[in-house]
């Protein structure tokens, strides 16, 4: 025989594995990922993260890459360049035309987003100094948790 009390502990545990899911599913909607740093790309010698934290957020439900902002100190008075690129997966199609007495036909060929709209397959950010001949740091979906 079932009692109340056992009823109510099965919905109690019940309850923590659902909200247990459902945290883990937001989780899972946006990736962080973390900065890799060349020291032979730093004008002085010297460069370090003052304040925050160089890293991005990829949201794949809102199909963003956000960066996040810091402060970088021991640069002297370099500036730099700092780029962000997404790649998106797309559809591509290719079709093959044979000629015909000396003539070419080719026809419509068209190629859009994939079925269920755009997907980040990718992103690179990049900040270098002028006058060094990489980047000093670099932040890829290679570095990111969980990955993409």
């Amino acid at each position: 025989m079932v009692s109340y009390r056992s009823l109510r502990h099965i919905g109690l545990m019940t309850g923590v594995a659902a909200a247990a899911i459902m945290a883990a599913g937001v989780a899972w909607a946006a990736s962080t990922c973390s900065a890799t740093f060349t020291q032979a790309n730093c004008p002085t010698g010297s460069c370090h993260v003052a304040s925050g934290t160089p890293q991005c957020t990829v949201d794949l439900d809102a199909v963003t890459v956000t960066c996040a902002a810091y402060v970088l100190g021991g640069v002297g008075n370099t500036n730099a360049d700092v780029d962000l690129t997404v790649r998106f997966a797309s559809e591509s199609k290719d079709a093959d035309f044979r000629s015909r007495n000396g003539q070419l036909n080719v026809t419509v060929l068209s190629a859009g987003t994939p079925a269920g709209g755009p997907q980040i397959s990718g992103f690179t950010y990049t900040l270098q100094f002028g006058g060094e001949p990489g980047a000093f740091i670099t932040i890829t979906e290679a570095n990111c948790n969980p990955p993409l």
